[in-house]
């Protein structure tokens, strides 16, 4: 009798056996929730840990088929002309039985109908909960109960029943199936939630723990199959110190005295604002806090800061590093990577991955060291398969790629949502989030951190009112910094009526003579269009155009050429989109900005005299409306409008209270209902 087996032989690697594959992936499974710290009211801990034990036990149960057993063991040509495609096929026949032993198990009607759900498509994406209609699954019939009674049949069937007996699963119990029974508990699930679940709290619970045991399930089936279950080069990091960011800062001060002099104004509210997160008492009873502070303060510092005291509390966590742009990440990632490599020295850089990530969809997904031999196309989709479930110490990445994997049914995207959960999430420059979602955020992030125990910074010059001022913990006192003199830096003048770009342009050729100058437009056609006409009327100056039409690497190297003119005071004028609002360090006397809601205002303020050498608001801004903001929510726009419309200038240390009263007017809640609905009911 041949071997039951899950995978064929390849790469020099032996055949796996069925028993065993099962067997790794369900113990795995359990050992990441065991290593998690959750506080779930749907089901308690010793449950889930069986539910997924068991679970994964099932998965690949369907591979015992006949059918399956002679396909697998196929050359890839002769799989193409296999004719019984459909009875080989194992999810479904796999989730009938494991639906079945749940219920066995007294299991409530929800959690076998969930372990249905993530067998059914652990090799796709997770589907509606609602199934009353399910003609697709009826089509099945014939095809499930034939692969059942060739399993009956099959001589291996005792070695199976004694292998679940084990593991205290009763799979005798298939001979007693009726396929009719469970399509009529199919018609019936569109009340399922409401039947069991009692609140929109609970509701949103079970969404996220759906997703958290199929991101186990299937992380842990595709590690296995790929023979990565007992990778090395991610163990254990979890637990290691990777930041000592107060020594680093002083070994940067004692390396250039000069750059960081105590006796400049920059550095003394610098070292204030430091000083303070020092001060900190960190509480991990609290999971929202703020870091409310100007433009050039030091954030990125004051944040690894504030992680790297908050781990040490929780004793073992991942940090996970947001921004909206990938066009940013570059130099925030460089200051992750300088700051983790002082610390660790040569342990980071023999294995770089292992405590520090870059993921966005742009970036190379190679971990370096993982592999010593030649480097095969194999070894790449295992590098792309480890990089994307987030396996890091410290991940740094994009708001899309954090709200898409938690807010999906992408089996790709979930590969990673487990390792979300128990971590610290910053969210720098979250004034970027659009309102629309902010109630979407508040309900279900409130669940993520109380039940899942993850941890949220909040990050900005213009904090929106996202959560309410009673669940969140300021690590600095933003009023204090806000409206420091120092940063008293800008002049906004305001002219919101309407006027064409050729209106702008003729203005600004008679009326700009000064050494440097930044346009911000809203769109990239715009911004091309105004340099074509400026670089012809200004040809004593180095004229630039950075939007995303540049590859990121081109983008860079013009930000270093536009830096360099600027520290050499050159003549120089920048033609921009909203890729400069954040993450770019640079410092103009002048700017102007299309009109955009109030945060996108304030954050390209942060790039007019940003470091103060132009002294108190000896930086000159203008609002200016171009009738040109369709990019935007209209309603953030005339908010805009009526607030500055009460004003013909203002000074940047009145920023943070007018940012206030704008976050105050922002109410929208229309979409994050329509997907709080879908989650309530997991209609995807």
């Amino acid at each position: 009798m041949k071997s039951v087996i899950s995978h064929p032989a390849e790469d020099g690697k032996p055949e796996k056996l069925l028993t065993s594959h099962l067997l790794e992936v369900a113990a795995n499974a359990v050992a990441k929730i065991e290593n998690d710290n959750l506080d779930l009211s749907v089901i308690n801990k010793e449950n889930l840990q069986d539910f997924i034990f068991t679970i994964a036990l099932l998965h690949d149960f369907g591979k015992a088929t006949p059918y399956f057993q002679k396909y697998i063991r196929l050359k890839d040509e002769e799989k193409k002309s296999f004719k019984l495609k459909e009875y080989k096929n194992h999810s479904l026949l796999s989730a009938i039985v494991a639906f079945n032993v749940l219920k066995n198990k007294n299991y409530s009607d929800l959690f076998a109908y969930l372990a249905f759900h993530l067998i059914y498509r652990h090799h796709g994406d997770l589907l509606d909960f609602d199934l009353s209609d399910n003609s697709n699954i009826k089509r099945h019939k014939n095809i499930i109960n034939d692969q059942l009674n060739k399993i009956s049949s099959a001589p291996y069937f005792e070695m199976l029943v004694n292998y679940y007996n084990k593991h205290s699963i009763d799979i005798f119990a298939i001979n007693q199936f009726s396929f009719k029974n469970f399509v009529d508990f199919l018609e019936n699930t569109d009340e399922i939630f409401d039947n069991h679940l009692s609140s929109f709290d609970e509701k949103i619970e079970f969404f996220l723990t759906a997703n958290y045991l199929f991101s186990i399930l299937i992380e842990s089936d595709k590690l296995d199959a790929a023979k990565l279950n007992n990778e090395e080069y991610f163990k254990d990091n979890l637990s290691e110190d990777i930041f000592d960011v107060n020594t680093y800062l002083n070994n940067l001060k004692s390396s250039n005295p000069t750059k960081f002099n105590t006796e400049k104004d920059i550095n003394k509210i610098r070292n204030k604002f430091i000083k303070e997160i020092n001060d900190f008492n960190i509480s991990t009873k609290s999971h929202f806090y703020t870091l409310t502070a100007p433009t050039g303060i030091g954030k990125t510092f004051g944040c690894l800061l504030f992680a790297e005291k908050l781990k040490k509390e929780l004793f073992k966590a991942r940090i996970i590093y947001c921004l909206p742009y990938t066009s940013i990440i570059d130099q925030n990632y460089s200051e992750f990577e300088k700051t983790i490599n002082f610390k660790l020295g040569k342990k980071y850089d023999e294995k770089p991955q292992r405590y520090l990530a870059k993921h966005h969809h742009l970036e190379p997904k190679i971990i370096k060291n993982r592999q010593q031999e030649e480097y095969k196309y194999k070894d790449y989709l295992n590098d792309l398969l480890l990089t994307e479930t987030w396996q890091s110490a410290a991940i740094v990445t994009t708001f899309v790629q954090l709200f898409h994997s938690i807010f999906t049914n992408n089996n790709r995207a979930l590969l990673k949502f487990h390792n979300i959960v128990n971590s610290i999430i910053i969210l720098d420059e979250v004034q970027n989030i659009d309102p629309n979602y902010y109630l979407l955020i508040r309900e279900v992030f409130k669940i993520l951190a109380e039940k899942f125990n993850t941890y949220f910074l909040l990050m900005t010059a213009t904090q929106p009112k996202i959560f309410p001022e009673n669940k969140i913990s300021n690590v600095v006192n933003p009023n204090k910094f806000m409206t420091d003199e120092f940063f008293d830096r800008v002049r906004l003048h305001i002219d919101v009526a309407e006027k064409t770009l050729d209106d702008f342009s003729k203005y600004f050729t008679n009326n700009f003579s000064d050494n440097n100058c930044l346009i911000v437009f809203n769109t990239k056609k715009m911004a091309v269009e105004f340099y074509k006409e400026i670089k012809k009327e200004f040809k004593d100056y180095h004229v630039y155009c950075l939007t995303n039409y540049l590859i990121p690497r081109d983008k860079s190297k013009k930000i270093e050429e536009i830096n360099s003119l600027l520290s050499n005071e050159e003549k120089i004028i920048v033609i921009s989109t909203q890729l400069i609002e954040a993450g770019v360090d640079l410092d103009f006397k002048n700017v102007y900005r299309d009109i955009a809601p109030l945060d996108s205002i304030i954050q390209v303020a942060g790039r007019c005299n940003r470091n103060g050498k132009y002294g108190k608001e000896g930086g000159n801004m203008m609002v200016l409306n171009l009738n040109n903001h369709r990019i935007y929510n209209n309603k953030c726009i005339e908010i805009v409008k009526e607030l500055l419309s009460e004003y013909k200038a203002i000074s940047s240390k009145d920023f943070y209270h007018l940012s206030n009263k704008y976050y105050e007017r922002l109410n929208f809640t229309r979409i994050s209902h329509q997907i709080l609905n879908s989650i309530y009911n997991i209609n995807y």
